[in-house]
Order: C-alpha cells, then structure tokens, then sequence
C-alpha cells in the first residue's frame, strides 16, 4: 500500500454558531483543500452527541503538513476557526494502513 495519511479534528461549534453558517463556510474549505498538492478527500461528520469530525486524506504526511503552512495563509480560514470552541479541538494523525472502498463503484457501474 502507498503511503497515505489522515488528519482528524474533533471539535464542537463555538457558541451562538449556526449551523448553516457552519456549513457554508466549510464549503469554502473544500475549495481551498481541492487546491493542495496531495489532497484525496475530506469527510465532515456530526456525532449524535453534537461533536463534529472533520477528516483529511492525503497521499503522505508532507502532503499534509505543507497543507497546514498554507492553511494559516487561506483566507477563509480564520473565518472557518471563529465558528470552532477551541478548547474541545482534538486532532488525531495517522498513517493509514488499510483501505477498503467502494465510493466511485456505483458511478462506474
């Protein structure tokens, strides 16, 4: 298997954050992250618990870490990170060794 990696934020909407503002603003995220050398895919989920996980995919950890020095340079970024309580961030890195997936299947089918 190649060399991918994943970044996991865990975090919860600040307070008074509106969902829908949430979301549209992490639109802009997926623009920026389709921009970046490396970049797979992203996934942003909502737990039943009202925690979110926003899920980064790339071909290797460089890939990843260039991403984050460009991140702080996109300018929606600061926008994206006011709608986020900073002290329940939880971020996870990991080399992925194991793939399984049938997104795309259902397309070529």
């Amino acid at each position: 298997m190649t060399e991918q990696f994943v970044k996991m934020y865990q975090f919860k909407l600040a307070d008074k954050t509106n969902e829908s503002s949430f979301l549209a603003t992490s639109e802009k995220m997926d623009s920026f992250m389709k921009s970046q050398t490396g970049f797979l895919y992203r996934s942003l989920s909502r737990q039943e618990d009202g925690l979110w996980l926003d899920s980064f995919y790339f071909t290797d950890r460089a890939a990843a870490e260039a991403m984050e020095g460009r991140f702080e340079q996109f300018e929606e970024a600061g926008q994206f990170m006011m709608l986020i309580d900073p002290a329940s961030v939880v971020v996870t890195k990991a080399d992925i060794v194991s793939v399984a997936c049938t997104m795309g299947d259902a397309e070529a089918a």
